[in-house]
C-alpha cells in the first residue's frame, strides 16, 4: 500500500487500557502498575471518565517491556519513561515536524558548544568562507547555521531558531530520541529493522541512549551495564497493519499530533 506522506501512525485514534494490554500483549498488572508509577500517562480526561491513551503511549509501554525482559527494574525503567515522556511533551507543547527536529539538534549542538570554546566557519557578505574563528555571538552561530544548511529566511525556520535556544541538553537528547520512536519512516515497508538504541544509565544515574542505524557504528559506548533495545523491530510489530509504502514525508508532517490531546 503507498501512503501519501502523512502520518502512518494512528495519530487520530485513541486506546483504552484494555487495548493498550492487548495490542502491547504486556500484562494487566504491569500495565496498572506503569500507569500508577506515571510511566505511562493517559490522555487528559474529566473526572469518572474511562482513561483514554495515544499512540504514542503504546510505542513507549513495547520499549519499556522489551527493557523489563532484559532485566530492568522499576528503577531504570522509570528513568527511561521519565525520558521519553519528556520527549513526548516538547513534540507536543512546540508542534514540532518530525523533518525539523535535525535542523534543530544541529543549531542546538552549535549553540552549545560556544560555551566550550569550538571554532567554527565565518563566511563573509557573499556566502564566502574566510576562516574558522571562534565566536561567542548568537547571531554569526545562527548565520553560519543557515548558510552551512541552506536554510531560507523564513516564519517556520525562525520558530525553529525559537526552540533550539529554548531547549536545553536534557530536552535535546529526548526531543531527538523521540525523534526515532515516532518518525513513520520506520513503517515504511522497505526500513530495515536493523536499527538499534543501546541503552543504559549514567553515572549520574540518568537515562541515556545511542541511536545505532544500519551500516553505522556505536560512537559512545555505555560506562555501565546497557540494554540493546531493537526499537525499528518492536514498533513495526506493534503496528504490523500500518507498514506501508512511504512517499516523501510532508515537511509539516508532526510528530505527536495535537488532536488526541495533550500530554502533561
Amino acid at each position: 500500500m503507498r501512503h501519501d506522506g502523512q502520518n502512518p501512525f494512528p495519530v487520530d485514534q485513541v486506546f483504552s487500557r484494555q487495548q493498550l494490554r492487548e495490542q502491547t500483549a504486556i500484562p494487566d498488572d504491569v500495565v496498572g502498575f506503569w500507569i500508577k508509577e506515571e510511566l505511562l500517562i493517559p490522555l487528559p480526561a474529566a473526572p469518572r471518565e474511562h482513561r483514554r491513551f495515544s499512540y504514542e503511549q503504546l510505542n513507549v509501554a513495547v520499549i519499556l517491556n522489551a527493557m523489563r525482559s532484559l532485566g530492568a527494574n522499576i528503577g531504570v525503567l522509570r528513568a527511561f519513561a521519565q525520558g521519553l515522556q519528556h520527549g513526548i511533551r516538547i513534540m507536543r507543547q512546540r508542534n514540532i515536524a518530525y523533518n525539523d527536529v535535525i535542523d534543530i539538534e544541529d543549531l542546538h549542538k552549535l549553540l552549545f558548544r560556544r560555551t566550550k570554546d569550538v571554532e567554527i566557519p565565518v563566511f563573509d557578505q557573499h556566502g564566502k568562507f574566510i576562516e574558522y574563528n571562534l565566536t561567542y555571538y548568537e547571531d554569526e552561530i545562527i548565520d553560519y547555521w543557515r548558510k552551512f544548511n541552506q536554510i531560507a529566511h523564513d516564519e517556520r525556520k525562525d520558530f525553529l531558531i525559537k526552540i533550539a535556544k529554548s531547549l536545553n541538553v536534557y530536552d535535546m537528547r529526548w526531543l531527538y530520541i523521540c525523534s526515532d520512536l515516532f518518525n513513520p519512516n520506520i513503517l515504511d515497508f522497505e526500513r530495515s529493522d536493523e536499527s538499534f538504541w543501546l541503552a543504559w544509565l549514567n553515572e549520574d544515574g540518568e537515562a541515556d541512549i545511542e541511536p545505532t542505524y544500519e551500516g553505522s557504528s556505536v560512537t559512545r559506548y555505555p560506562d555501565s551495564a546497557a540494554f540493546y533495545v531493537p526499537f525499528v523491530k518492536l514498533i513495526r510489530g506493534l503496528w504490523p497493519d500500518r507498514i506501508v509504502e512511504l512517499e516523501e514525508p510532508k515537511p509539516d508532517a508532526v510528530l505527536c499530533d495535537a488532536k488526541v490531546g495533550d500530554v502533561s
